[in-house]
């Protein structure tokens, strides 16, 4: 099985409903990252270590958040920002 990895702006043209997290203990890092998805009422979802949906319009954190919610540096974390892979499932 192949699953393919596109950049993070993949997601910003396909718009998805929910975007799933895998690496739980980064969950944080990524949610503040991409809180712009927010303005499309995207969510997040989080499998490990129990299912949880973030939505990041909620999370109060954000709004001190060192980069504002939507103007955040492409390569501020290499880790998080190389690429994501965008389940058919998931997307619109």
């Amino acid at each position: 099985m192949h699953i393919p990895i596109y950049p993070v702006e993949a997601i910003d043209d396909a718009k998805p409903d929910y975007i799933l997290i895998l690496p739980w203990n980064l969950k944080d890092e990524i949610v503040q990252q991409m809180c712009h998805v927010g303005k499309w009422s995207a969510r997040f979802i989080v499998p490990i270590p129990s299912v949880s949906i973030v939505n990041p319009k909620e999370l109060s954190s954000l709004r001190a958040a060192p980069f504002p919610c939507g103007r955040l540096a492409r390569g501020f974390d290499a880790r998080l920002t190389r690429g994501v892979a965008l389940p058919p499932l998931l997307s619109r």
